[in-house]
């Protein structure tokens, strides 16, 4: 755990270096959003959320501190596709900028298609089951 957060510390640093250097650095970031979020969602996972929506392994015998159906697993969907809509909105904004219809649209579905691909994974590696 600790060298994911090496590695995407230090993506994120140059991310930054790069951002100042050069404006353009910008129009990247709607791909890295969730790269960056993930570790520290993941920290809060285990600290925080697991302990009170407990983990949904069975669905059928799950208790958790507020007695209710949902469980951290939902939560991480809620909060992904949360944040796939604000990282949507995010690029289209950023596409203001473009001179071409055709551009503008490429990039705002090239961030949506890629982004849902990444939470996919996401999902499917960071569960508990």
């Amino acid at each position: 755990m600790l060298y994911i957060f090496l590695i995407i510390g230090t993506v994120f640093l140059i991310w930054l270096f790069c951002y100042f250097k050069n404006k353009k650095a910008k129009y990247v970031l709607p791909y890295l959003i969730l790269i960056f979020i993930t570790p520290f969602y993941e920290l809060l996972d285990k600290l925080l959320f697991l302990k009170v929506f407990g983990c949904g392994c069975v669905p059928e015998t799950q208790k958790n501190m507020l007695g209710i159906g949902f469980n951290a697993n939902d939560l991480r969907i809620t909060f992904y596709f949360l944040l796939s809509i604000f990282i949507f909105w995010y690029s289209f904004k950023l596409s203001k900028k473009f001179k071409k219809n055709d551009e503008k649209i490429v990039y705002g579905v090239s961030t949506l298609i890629i982004n849902l691909f990444v939470i996919y994974f996401i999902n499917k590696i960071f569960m508990w089951m």
